[in-house]
């Protein structure tokens, strides 16, 4: 690979494409990602239908799945860059639904649940449109993430439903009704339930009018919010999304579409009754959605508050917790709280209370790299190792390069002049030793 690196400006780009594509189909992530990256900093990518192809086998697997999620992250920041500037060039970097799709898809089937809600936010700050496939996807992110608020605005989008497409939708409302019951809102589960059976044999299609064409927003995060993300829908596309229609099936008459909705949201009632005896108190799910709210709206301090009344109540912060309250100093550059978060989790980790996952380390890396915080980079490097997560470097790598190029660069250890210059001169040495930084 670093023969590629130095020897990419010398091969074509088709050339580039195939050897990345081949690597990909052979599961292969990362050499096929470096490849990917190489390209993408000389502002190239493969033609979209072959960037599908790629992504399509490079998700079959956890670790490619994390690296196809990191790439896409990188390609969206690319883009909006490039937007930015307004270079002509920026409809080529601009990935597509399926590509976006093959992703969150990923991110439900490895339980990367809040790196899915990243990718749903670069879905709306790039401008891609979801389908009746991206509805499902991001419901059931919604669901595992606790953010019934979120859900229940695409409920109208959706609703009501042609005959035809009740089995493809019938997961959208089982998610919804899930967090229903894991809010312990047994009314709002009960009329949900009665909702779907007054409107099972609705023809919504017949007469759809010109507003069915004309795009529509769900905000994500309070609706009031001057600046806030909101992912676009096309109402023609979620009623009519041919994809929808290659589940082999002919439209449902409404004697069929009554026996899929009845026995089985029904037995999704008695199950999710059963569950929730034994679930999380909903409490956790009320305050957690309280903390996402604020965070969104930069409103930190009402989410601190909120986030120390759990402890006076006693109520154990789960990793969604953190993650809202992370992106929320995340996005005010505050970097310096989030140490401090990064204390608490600690402390409830060495309890056993509290385990992380890949997605909230990943993001606690990232924002400890920008801040300078370096000590922590390899606190939170050390954890994954201990857990064998896989670590993106590369990642980590260009972010180091992008704000610390030049730091500490000449300094020697025995110039230092604090013990505290020293100590961070050290660890910025650790970091680059592990990333291969020269």
């Amino acid at each position: 690979m670093m023969v590629l690196r130095e020897k990419s400006y010398h091969l074509q780009p088709d050339i580039l494409v195939k050897l990345a594509l081949s690597l990909s189909r052979a599961q292969m992530p990362i050499p096929s990602s470096t490849i990917l990256r190489l390209m993408l900093e000389k502002g190239m990518l493969p033609p979209m239908n072959v960037l599908q192809l790629l992504f399509l086998h490079m998700v079959k697997t956890e670790v490619g799945a994390c690296i196809a999620s990191n790439l896409l992250i990188q390609i969206c920041d690319n883009y909006v860059q490039f937007c930015s500037g307004k270079s002509p060039c920026a409809n080529l970097l601009k990935p597509d639904t399926v590509i976006f799709n093959l992703v969150l898809d990923a991110c439900v089937r490895f339980g990367s649940s809040l790196k899915g809600q990243q990718i749903i936010e670069l879905m709306s700050q790039t401008e891609v449109v979801a389908d009746g496939h991206s509805i499902i996807i991001i419901a059931q992110i919604h669901e595992i993430n606790g953010q019934r608020d979120e859900l229940k605005k695409f409920k109208d989008h959706v609703a009501p439903l042609p005959v035809a497409f009740v089995s493809h939708y019938r997961q959208f409302y089982e998610c919804l009704l899930s967090l229903h019951f894991k809010f312990d809102d047994i009314d709002a589960a009960a009329e949900l339930l009665l909702d779907m059976n007054r409107s099972r044999g609705s023809h919504p299609m017949d007469d759809p009018g010109k507003d069915f064409q004309k795009p529509r927003f769900v905000p994500i995060g309070s609706q009031n919010l001057r600046n806030g993300l909101k992912i676009q829908i096309m109402p023609e596309l979620i009623h009519k999304d041919s994809a929808l229609k290659e589940e082999g099936r002919s439209p449902l008459s409404i004697k069929e579409a009554s026996s899929i909705y009845q026995p089985s949201l029904s037995k999704c009632l008695v199950e999710e009754v059963s569950d929730a005896e034994k679930a999380v108190s909903h409490i956790i799910y009320e305050l957690n959605s309280s903390i996402y709210f604020f965070s969104k709206a930069k409103m930190m301090g009402d989410a601190l508050n909120i986030y120390r009344r759990m402890q006076e109540m006693k109520v154990q912060p789960t990793e969604h917790t953190f993650m809202y309250l992370v992106c929320g100093y995340s996005s005010l550059e505050m970097y310096r709280d989030i140490t401090i978060l990064w204390g608490d989790m600690k402390r409830i980790m060495e309890t056993g209370s509290l385990t992380l996952s890949s997605d909230l380390y990943e993001f606690l890396l990232l924002n400890f790299l920008r801040g300078g915080y370096f000590e922590r980079v390899m606190e939170a490097i050390g954890y994954m190792n201990k857990c064998n997560m896989y670590v993106d470097k590369w990642m980590y790598k260009s972010e180091y390069l992008k704000i610390h190029k030049n730091l500490y660069r000449s300094l020697k250890a025995s110039k230092a002049r604090t013990e505290a210059q020293g100590k961070r001169l050290e660890h910025v040495k650790a970091f680059k030793k592990w990333a291969g930084i020269n």
